[in-house]
């Protein structure tokens, strides 16, 4: 696949190198989840300049040590002493180099480091500070994971925007339908690895991504597992749980609990929306912040989409039963393509700019679990001091202006008042 909307990032990383080399070391620290591009992005930046590229694993020091010794000496054509078996000698090394040689240094997946051995990120980072001043090396540090502490000089990388995703599909197969494209966003969240699995493996159509998914060798199936395992560790089981109800459709905390078969599930909410930022509350636009009407939502549609398909039926994943598979995915799929456009539009508005609040609005109803009154995608200007209440269908003709009339009357008494609700309805063609 093509190297798409990124020229941002590169002029980031590009500054940096330059001056790093002119004026002393400069420090960029690239993150972002699993397969969003960073290792891609920053050897793309690194092109025209030697660069050491170490990779950080779980290996032992000595080890690591001595395959990184190697690549130092083959990147920059130098001399560097053997037997070293320390991980910040080495970097010093390195270090030490930059103040004959002007390169670039990548330390990818750094947050691995603190697991080869104790402190070591800490003591790179004493060298760092110390030798910064002296040196001109163009110090790339990337990490992965879901939710990051941001340091000082961060570039973060996300997903593909809307737009990049919909270039995309116009370039992979020009008559594409809307359902196409709502799959790629659902199935992959606009995480690049994932797009670039599907585009490259010429899987243009809904059935095509589908079946690509349950393929031989598909790396969507153990995908969940090799992500959030090393994240969660010992209580995987309870948080699988509870991102599995989520992603069937079970939101409130209440419902969740009784899923799970818990009295109470607010603390492994709290940390799977605090810790790891990979659930959400949602609550009604207009709503005081701590408003207790509130549903969860899992904020990767590509771990919506897995915990809901692929965790949902390990039996028949593990019985290699693939046709069966793809028939229940199939049955299911405009349910969740009906969810995951909501979240496209959203995306798509805010990606756009012209709104200050964009989401939902529902009430709860009195005595049961549920919702009502529900509008899709509510978005609100100030300066226009206009709230758009929109209904989002498959195709137009499901819509009903009467009955988005009568929520947009209940909306109305929660509503800034002096604000002008204009009511009208976008279809999957939209998209």
């Amino acid at each position: 696949m093509n190297f798409y909307a990124r020229d941002r990032e590169l002029s980031v990383l590009a500054q940096a190198r330059e001056r790093s080399f002119m004026y002393g070391s400069q420090l960029t620290t690239v993150t972002g989840r699993q397969g969003v591009g960073k290792t891609q992005l920053v050897l793309k930046s690194c092109e025209h300049a030697p660069t050491v590229y170490w990779l950080a694993s779980r290996s032992c020091e000595a080890f690591l040590c001595r395959k990184w010794t190697q690549v130092v000496a083959s990147a920059l054509n130098v001399a560097v002493p053997e037997g070293i078996c320390s991980v910040a000698q080495l970097f010093e090394e390195v270090m030490n180099l930059g103040k004959s040689y002007d390169f670039n240094f990548v330390i990818d997946e750094f947050q691995e480091l603190d697991n080869v051995g104790n402190g070591i990120a800490e003591k790179i980072n004493l060298i760092w500070q110390r030798l910064k001043g002296d040196t001109h090396v163009n110090l790339i540090v990337v990490k992965s994971g879901f939710k990051l502490a941001h340091e000082e000089q961060c570039l973060e990388l996300k997903s593909f925007t809307t737009a990049t995703l919909k270039q995309i599909m116009r370039d992979a197969a020009s008559d594409c339908e809307p359902d196409d494209l709502l799959s790629l966003y659902a199935i992959t969240g606009g995480v690049p690895r994932y797009v670039s699995a599907l585009i490259d493996g010429k899987c243009s159509t809904a059935k095509a991504m589908i079946g690509c998914v349950w393929g031989a060798g598909s790396q969507f199936l153990n995908e969940g597992v090799n992500l959030l395992l090393p994240e969660f560790g010992k209580k995987f089981g309870s948080y699988f749980s509870i991102l599995e109800a989520v992603a069937s459709g079970v939101t409130s905390a209440g419902e969740i609990a009784h899923c799970i078969g818990r009295s109470g599930a607010g603390g492994l909410l709290q940390r799977l929306e605090d810790d790891y930022g990979i659930i959400e509350k949602q609550r009604p636009v207009f709503s005081p912040a701590a408003a207790q009407n509130v549903l969860y939502e899992i904020t990767d549609p590509f771990l919506c989409f897995w915990f809901r398909y692929v965790w949902a039926n390990q039996q028949l994943v593990q019985s290699c039963q693939e046709q069966q598979l793809i028939k229940t995915v199939r049955k299911d799929m405009p349910n969740l393509l009906s969810a995951m456009a909501v979240r496209y539009f959203k995306q798509q508005l805010s990606e756009r700019k012209e709104f200050d609040t964009i989401g939902s609005w529902w009430e709860t109803a009195k005595g049961v679990e549920g919702t009502k009154n529900f509008i899709p995608l509510v978005a609100a200007s100030s300066e226009q001091h206009s709230i758009q209440a929109i209904a989002v269908e498959r195709k137009r003709k499901n819509h009903d202006p009467q009955e988005l009339a009568a929520r947009v009357e209940a909306l109305q008494a929660k509503a800034p008042q002096n604000y002008h609700i204009e009511q009208r309805c976008i279809t999957f063609k939209d998209a």
